[in-house]
């Protein structure tokens, strides 16, 4: 294609694109069913026509021919990978395609409707940390989800709880008892 057919395509595309335009500012943004949500005005209205045949149009002369590249058979094969050729070597086989194995998750709640549920205190808690677990590691121990343990720590005013704090925690319970 040479720089004049591109000129005049150009032009074709805007003329197009201006009539489209005209249509639409003298006839669809003046309507007064524009913003009604009932489709029965513009089943009888002719303008959609209209855009749809510019449109049309407009592909038409927007369109360009395929062409048709030959690539050669030698390159294509070198260009494939290695994991693409075996894969084509089990489908000739008639072998078929490994099946990736699926990773489970770390917790299951594999709790049902109906099943007691989980009584865990904030003192259960405080000393699980002291002894030095995770917060994982307790929710996991229990059955219960991370977000529940979170929300009830959220709930019981220990969030940020460290190892050094439930200690201290522990100690003065104590030494209150005693």
């Amino acid at each position: 294609m040479n720089a004049i057919e591109r000129k005049e395509k150009r032009k074709l595309r805007l003329i197009v694109i201006r009539q489209i335009e005209v249509i639409e500012a003298n006839n669809c943004l003046v309507c007064p069913n524009r913003k009604s949500t009932d489709t029965e005005c513009c089943k009888t209205c002719p303008i959609p026509d209209q855009l749809n045949a510019l449109g049309k149009q407009l592909i038409a002369v927007t369109h360009r021919e395929e062409q048709r590249v030959a690539v050669d058979p030698e390159k294509k094969k070198k260009s494939l990978s290695r994991v693409y050729e075996l894969r084509r070597e089990r489908e000739k086989r008639g072998i078929p395609p490994k099946k990736i194995p699926k990773v489970k998750p770390p917790f299951v709640n594999k709790r049902k409707k109906g099943d007691p549920s989980i009584v865990f205190t904030a003192d259960e808690y405080i000393q699980a940390i002291a002894d030095g677990e995770y917060k994982s590691e307790i929710a996991r121990r229990i059955g219960m989800p991370d977000s529940t343990l979170y929300h009830r720590t959220v709930k019981w005013d220990l969030t940020g709880l460290t190892r050094d704090k439930a200690k201290e925690m522990l100690q003065a319970k104590g030494e209150g008892l005693a």
